[in-house]
């Protein structure tokens, strides 16, 4: 293994001055599912491993009404899936959650980890854009927000700046109503081939917004916009759930690789995509509560 520095800042100002300091060559180490096993392999080489796990700062869930949800970014899956506010008003995140890795992962795994990851097969990151998720980030010219649908550039490429950490990730105050569904295929149990995140909010009216996001279909987690756009707009029935599946499967960028084809993940996007709102559908009626 290559031979690193290692640091454990005590405070967020001091991860933000090592972060500073090594821009270049400095990783950053949180839960370490992925990074630890990169540098192992030495698919990363860093020069400085910076140990954030400890930082109160970066740890916890805050919950209001009006407010919304904050996610600190150092927050495990597992505390996610098990706080109370987070299953009774975002319940999306909480099924996304359960299909992440095994316990042991999901106990070490964080929120930030599985953002800053950029992967295409992460599970949470779809819930979150469901939920117009809004990273929080911190750097030398100090902070700024960028909203996660706009946070991914490509594979294991982010919007952060070098030096840039994320701190936290914020979620808007819940709707009256939401009811979400999340739908995967999977390769031995854990990781995802293509997933499906289906959400559909509603305040106190009767319009129902939706959200659509893909996991394991593109280069990174994505939002399929002309199908939500779709199904906000169109006569309820067989015939908007079909159109939006085949607006899912238009938005789907997906590549072969060892686990699937791209055609295979393009025709699994519509399934499940359907069947999410199918779900949801049912839910919203009534007879899935």
């Amino acid at each position: 293994m290559h031979p690193f520095d290692y640091a454990k800042p005590t405070s967020l100002a001091e991860a933000r001055t090592l972060l500073a300091q090594t821009a270049a060559d400095g990783v950053v180490l949180a839960g370490g599912s992925d990074v630890l096993r990169r540098i192992e392999e030495e698919v990363i080489r860093p020069q400085v491993l910076i140990d954030i796990k400890g930082l109160p700062e970066l740890r916890g869930i805050s919950f209001s009404v009006h407010g919304g949800l904050s996610l600190g970014a150092t927050t495990t899956i597992s505390a996610l899936a098990a706080h109370n506010d987070v299953r009774r008003h975002y319940s999306l995140l909480v099924k996304a959650s359960h299909q992440l890795g095994s316990l042991r992962i999901r106990n070490r795994a964080t929120v930030g980890g599985n953002i800053c990851v950029a992967l295409p097969q992460t599970d949470l990151p779809p819930a979150l854009l469901c939920y117009d998720a809004t990273c929080h980030l911190l750097g030398p010219e100090g902070e700024r927000t960028v909203p996660l649908s706009e946070c991914y550039k490509g594979t294991r490429q982010t919007a952060l700046e070098p030096g840039e950490l994320l701190v936290r990730v914020t979620l808007p105050a819940p709707a009256a109503y939401s009811y979400g569904a999340y739908h995967t295929v999977r390769q031995g149990g854990q990781t995802t081939v293509v997933g499906a995140a289906v959400l559909a909010r509603r305040a106190s009216g009767p319009s129902t917004e939706w959200r659509i996001a893909l996991a394991a279909a593109a280069p990174y987690p994505l939002r399929a916009y002309e199908a939500e756009t779709h199904l906000a707009s169109a006569e309820p029935g067989a015939a908007m759930v079909e159109k939006a599946a085949e607006l899912a499967m238009r938005a789907a960028q997906p590549a072969d690789d060892i686990r699937a084809s791209a055609r295979y993940r393009r025709s699994m996007v519509g399934v499940l995509v359907r069947r999410g709102i199918e779900e949801v559908i049912e839910q919203l009626s009534g007879r899935g509560r």
